[in-house]
């Protein structure tokens, strides 16, 4: 009776696996399984040939990888453990053959790259990243440097690159590259999160996130096309987001501030010493649209009588955003109290003490509360709070939300 192969319909990988173990392995060993393995992915990269694959041992590698040669060894893939660390002197981690797949099943590799390096760089078309997490510790100038065509990279993630010239987490300069579930967390310094530049074309970014890049979250540079930046989130320290490419948009983009996605407010926090009579509240960049601009009383105004208002103001001209404050003004006026614009320009600022129970209802004119403020071209522009008489004391915690009209639209605190 011949014997029943029960494994004959399941699918078994083609090529050849070796294997690499940095605590027990040998690279004088075969390598082709997990008790022969190779010490070093080096020594495992340079054995293979197309079509085969790299399993990794948890571990600490303290080298520089590069996967494949575009045209002689391609569709390689490198399979890691949970517990996986690149720790390489320069770029940690080149994928250069076309078709390659970089894993980590149900886990992360951890990328430390060295001061001004690069954690990952493609350069193969058709690359394949899954789970890997670039920590450049303040040293690394790049997390991920997208170079070949058609780049897939799927919940990869990079935090604190190096506050360095064109410093960024992910940057995209070949063409048809598409991200999902990336994300990147800066330490509030001139970095980029995500940068399109002018090479790219059809770059397609889904679900990804930025935060504390000060001088960009999301960067389309002038010259990129068709890029589609869709469902992503800015906020918590990022900078501006630009859009200077092509027939590239933003949808359903959300930022810290902007209602056109976000419900949380820019904020800034006025608190009165007495020794100036205007206080800048918000900067204001290209055309924006105010939605609502409200006030609360965080610590109290003392017995002073000085109306208030607030006025777009720059070293080229001033123009009033709403009248004084109506009676009663703001002296004395308790913790809790509210300042509202709920009408046009020529109209007060609405007050209500929380000294007892109050309602601020907006009226007739209520679609007056918005108001679009187009910014000084050549002077810095702000949202500024005026008095007439300088307070010694109190504060005054603001929220405004806003929404880009130019591309270049943004609204950040003073």
């Amino acid at each position: 009776m011949s014997r029943l192969d029960r494994t004959y319909n399941i699918p078994k990988f083609g090529g050849t696996i070796y294997y690499v173990d940095g605590t027990n392995g040998n690279n004088a060993n075969v390598g082709k399984k997990p008790d022969n393995a190779f010490a070093t992915i080096g020594q495992a990269t340079s054995t293979v040939v197309s079509g085969d694959a790299i399993s990794v041992r948890a571990g600490t590698y303290v080298e520089d990888v590069v996967l494949g040669v575009a045209g002689t060894k391609d569709h390689i893939e490198l399979w890691c453990e949970i517990g996986v660390v690149l720790d390489g002197t320069g770029t940690c981690l080149t994928v250069a053959g076309n078709n390659c797949r970089v894993t980590c099943p149900g886990g992360a590799i951890k990328v430390t790259p060295a001061d001004t390096q690069t954690g990952v760089l493609i350069t193969g078309t058709f690359a394949y990243l899954n789970e890997i997490r670039v920590s450049c510790g303040g040293l690394g100038d790049c997390g991920f440097d997208i170079v070949g065509g058609g780049a897939d990279l799927r919940r990869c993630r990079c935090s604190s690159v190096k506050a360095a010239g064109e410093a960024a987490a992910f940057v995209i300069t070949g063409d048809k590259i598409k991200l999902e579930d990336c994300c990147t967390g800066g330490d509030s310094v001139a970095t980029y999160g995500f940068k399109i530049e002018a090479t790219a074309d059809k770059a397609r970014l889904r679900n990804c996130s930025s935060q504390g890049h000060s001088t960009c979250g999301f960067c389309i540079d002038t010259g990129a096309t068709n890029a589609v930046i869709s469902n992503c989130s800015s906020g918590g320290g990022d900078g501006p987001f630009s859009n200077d490419g092509t027939n590239c948009i933003f949808s359903d983009f959300h930022h810290d501030g902007s209602s056109g996605g976000f419900d949380t407010p820019v904020v800034k926090t006025t608190t009165f010493s007495g020794a100036d009579t205007t206080y800048n509240i918000f900067k204001v960049t290209g055309i924006i649209r105010i939605n609502n601009i409200l006030g609360h009383i965080t610590t109290v105004i003392p017995n002073t009588a000085s109306a208030i208002h607030l006025e777009v103001y720059s070293t080229g001209g001033t123009v009033d955003l709403t009248d004084n404050v109506g009676a009663p003004n703001i002296a004395q006026a308790p913790v809790g109290s509210l300042l509202v614009k709920t009408d046009d320009s020529t109209e007060p600022l609405d007050y209500a003490s929380a000294a007892t129970p109050a309602i601020i209802e907006y009226g007739a004119k209520a679609a007056s509360v918005d108001v679009n403020i187009v910014a000084d071209a050549d002077q810095d522009t702000y949202i500024r709070l005026s008095i007439t008489n300088a307070l010694a004391s109190g504060a005054i915690h603001w929220h405004c939300n806003w929404e880009p009209i130019s591309d270049g639209g943004f609204l950040e605190p003073a």
